[in-house]
């Protein structure tokens, strides 16, 4: 006759209170990785649109403007040719019948902390692909909770996270 192997309900009981510890300690730290990730993600966000605009400037010769709004707590990417107007050419203001290319909020959890940019909230890019003669950039942070992102901006039109 064979005998029957296996587990008891001893070792089985440890077992699981062993994997429940790891689970728990885990807990903290898994938290904290996905706090992280949705602000970099955010920002990653905020640059991509950055560079699309500045990319469509060049491509298509006119300049394209984004307004940061820190209230809203969004910005607005929109082609800032003042209708062929040369009194609104990349004036950094959405004046009537210039194309809104598209409004986006941050999300729920995150705010523009700081907006320290020259014009005050604005990035004008002119078609060879660099901030306007005049304006120097500036910088943007994007903030959650205890945690925040800031991406500079360089009269070049290069953008870079710190």
């Amino acid at each position: 006759m064979k005998q029957a192997r296996g587990f008891t309900l001893i070792e089985l009981l440890t077992i699981v209170a062993i994997m429940g510890i790891l689970v728990a300690a885990s807990i903290p730290a898994f938290k904290s990785f996905s706090h992280s990730t949705g602000l970099k993600a955010t920002t990653l966000r905020v640059v991509t649109d950055l560079w699309l605009a500045r990319q469509k400037a060049i491509a298509a010769s006119r300049p394209y403007s984004i307004i940061f709004d820190g209230d809203q707590n969004e910005y607005i990417v929109f082609i800032d040719d003042g209708n062929g107007t040369p009194e609104n050419y990349a004036d950094g203001e959405i004046d009537p019948d210039e194309e809104i290319i598209s409004v986006r909020q941050l999300g729920e959890d995150y705010a523009f902390s700081e907006i320290d940019l020259d014009p005050d909230g604005v990035v004008i890019f002119v078609p060879k692909g660099t901030l306007k003669s005049g304006t120097m950039g500036g910088s943007l942070t994007i903030a959650k909770t205890d945690r925040s992102s800031t991406i500079q901006i360089r009269p070049s039109g290069l953008c870079r996270v710190d």
